[in-house]
């Protein structure tokens, strides 16, 4: 990783949120030098010790769950990755935009070698939709928490820590909340090489869900200090769900715009029971609709 000693970025303690100058030191000079990890002065461990750790390694615990290794994706490691420019943004957006649409593609139409043009198209339709739908849950999720920090005192800490411009720096983190679990797609798409089923692809849109919220709620957690109450995480909870709502009927009303049979308005997830599927809001048709991936 890059040298951090600059105070240049707000850096905070992977364990505790207290915020701290720097992640690491470095003494001597040319080949003597030796880096030696800050100490967080409120729970005495080191800052973040994954700065001496390989990207395959965090991004494993990432998908364990790990709160520490998300803190320290999202709130440090991504900068060293340039993942907070404009180009790596767009790459994320149509790579994550691509990934859900061959999903649905494949859900909808099949294999690519049935029938290559219509395929395509409908593909290409995808990819403009998961981008659209994708941007709205972002705008959604990040007015949703600016909201609450200005009519909130449990969440005014937020806009200290979005103060001085750091707003695009809590919307980059948003984006990546979102748009870097779609990777999980990628396992959604070998597993259907096996078992091409809409079980296989529920389970992996759950599993996106969940690393979404997780991180989203990381987020959160990190900006107003690990010891946040249970009331905050209800909260965060709360405009989750309501994003992948919003974000689910304007996709609705794109696809009524281009004339396509409705499917069902679903927060990401459906439950099929035998023939039927209950979704959170009634649909027009009781007829098997395509999935709603996340």
């Amino acid at each position: 990783m890059a040298d951090v000693s600059a105070p240049t970025h707000r850096y905070q303690c992977i364990y505790c949120s207290t915020p701290c100058d720097a992640l690491y030191r470095v003494y001597g000079v040319s080949a003597t030098q030796t880096i030696k990890l800050s100490r967080c002065t409120h729970c005495q461990r080191d800052v973040d010790p994954y700065c001496e750790r390989e990207l395959m390694l965090v991004i494993l615990d990432c998908l364990l769950f790990r709160e520490e290794a998300y803190r320290h994706f999202l709130f440090h490691r991504y900068r060293d990755l340039q993942l907070n420019t404009r180009e790596s943004k767009i790459l994320l957006l149509l790579a994550s935009s691509c990934l859900r649409a061959y999903v649905i593609s494949v859900a909808e139409h099949g294999d690519l070698e049935e029938n290559v043009a219509r395929w395509l198209i409908y593909f290409l339709q995808q990819t403009i939709l998961s981008g659209i739908v994708y941007f709205l849950q972002s705008q959604c999720i990040f007015g949703c928490i600016l909201t609450l920090a200005k009519g909130s005192n449990e969440f005014s800490p937020l806009l200290e820590s979005c103060g001085e411009g750091a707003t695009n720096e809590l919307f980059t983190q948003i984006d990546l909340s979102l748009l870097l679990p779609t990777a999980c797609h990628v396992a959604t798409i070998f597993v259907q090489i096996w078992e091409d089923s809409d079980t296989v692809r529920l389970m992996g849109s759950c599993l996106i869900l969940a690393y979404q919220w997780f991180a989203l709620n990381t987020i959160v957690r990190g900006r107003l200090g690990v010891s946040s109450s249970c009331s905050k995480t209800v909260m965060v909870t709360i405009v989750f769900v309501l994003s992948l709502l919003v974000r689910d009927v304007a996709l609705e009303l794109i696809r009524l715009t281009w004339s396509e049979v409705p499917s069902t308005i679903c927060a990401g997830v459906e439950l099929k029971i035998g023939n039927l599927w209950l979704p959170f809001l009634a649909s027009k048709e009781l007829k098997i609709p395509q999935l709603c991936l996340s």
